[in-house]
């Protein structure tokens, strides 16, 4: 597995961010300052699909969007199985 990471720390404000480089890796990068944090993570589900996922954090709370739904397959035989029941 190759890893890639950097990080930089600066008068109290901070960004960092990682990627494993390999088919079924995860990536993550995040920056934030004075409380407030901003950054995407991506990785690859058990069905193949890439899911990426932004968000922020701050005095509001967190809050993500993107790919943070059941993905379409499990969905579909949860479905499938309630449909039986």
């Amino acid at each position: 597995m190759a890893a890639n990471m950097g990080m930089n720390i600066h008068g109290g404000a901070y960004n960092f961010g990682y990627a494993t480089g390999d088919a079924g890796g995860h990536s993550r990068v995040e920056s934030g300052s004075a409380g407030n944090v901003a950054g995407s993570y991506s990785y690859v589900d058990p069905n193949g699909d890439l899911r990426t996922v932004q968000y922020t954090a701050g005095p509001g709370g967190y809050q993500a969007r993107g790919d943070i739904s059941v993905d379409r397959k499990t969905a579909a035989a949860a479905a499938a199985l309630a449909a039986m029941a």
